[in-house]
């Protein structure tokens, strides 16, 4: 480690030294009634005060660097590394090897099934509209909890809203699993999509709209990570959701984050 301040001022002690030498020199040869020796006097006690001032700040500086060096030894001295575990890239691919790319498209396919799954569908239909579909994704969530010993809790958060693509009031409805995180519980992280679709004209809640990209494919993702993370424990709580009037202004969205959080962090 380099201080250069420090060599900087060395220097400047040493011009110092030198010109107070040279100072006693020209007062040891000037009679002791000159007048140019109060001058030189007062120049050498000037001098000396500057000397006596550097030299306390090098001391400083020294008493500083000598810290510096000794926090370097004890980092250099420290216990080495813990033996190393198995790679976490490692685990994560353990994890994660199961995922199905069928199971994703039977998934997918299943969301088409229902027709529509519009926010203004049918509620009631037990084979087509918003309701089925979410009816038939809390079906998949019990399953899987079924699979790992009931390790989700399943709620189905909802709320009666209105707005400028909602004309009358409905009530929009989430599908959500929870797996609780076994020591860090008030730690969530929530994996989402939306389960409705919709056709060009918005407010048209009767034709036809697979909806098999928007958004079947990252419904059946949340789902399929639900089928394959809830065979396993993991420190924080995991939410996995289905969310419903999201083509209508992102309201099922705003159901998860009022009413939703209450039952997720209740458990």
């Amino acid at each position: 480690i380099q201080y250069p301040f420090v060599q900087s001022l060395a220097s400047k002690i040493h011009a110092l030294e030198m010109q107070r030498r040279q100072a006693y020199d020209k007062l040891k040869k000037l009679p002791a009634e000159d007048q140019a020796a109060e001058a030189i006097l007062r120049e050498m006690k000037l001098k000396n005060k500057l000397y006596l001032a550097l030299l306390n700040q090098i001391h400083e500086l020294e008493v500083a660097k000598a810290g510096i060096m000794s926090d370097v030894r004890v980092l250099l001295s420290a216990a080495p590394p813990a033996p190393r575990t198995a790679a976490p890239d490692a685990k994560l691919r353990a994890i994660i090897a199961p995922v199905s790319q069928a199971q994703l498209r039977h998934t997918i396919e299943s969301l088409v099934s229902f027709g529509t799954r519009h926010t203004l569908s049918s509620q009631t239909d037990p084979k087509r509209g918003i309701g089925a579909a979410l009816e038939w994704t809390r079906g998949e969530f019990q399953r899987y909890s079924a699979a790992c010993g009931n390790c989700l809790t399943i709620v189905d958060p909802s709320e009666m809203m209105t707005g400028p693509r909602i004309p009358t009031p409905v009530r929009i409805r989430d599908m959500v699993a929870i797996q609780r995180g076994t020591e860090r519980p008030n730690d969530v992280v929530i994996i989402q999509g939306h389960i409705d679709s919709r056709v060009t004209d918005v407010m048209n809640a009767t034709a036809d709209a697979p909806g098999a990209n928007d958004d079947g494919s990252g419904t059946a993702a949340v789902i399929e990570v639900a089928r394959v993370l809830s065979k396993h424990k993991f420190p924080g709580t995991i939410v996995y959701a289905a969310l419903s009037g999201e083509e209508q202004g992102l309201y099922g969205g705003k159901v998860l984050a009022r009413g939703g959080r209450y039952q997720i962090m209740e458990g």
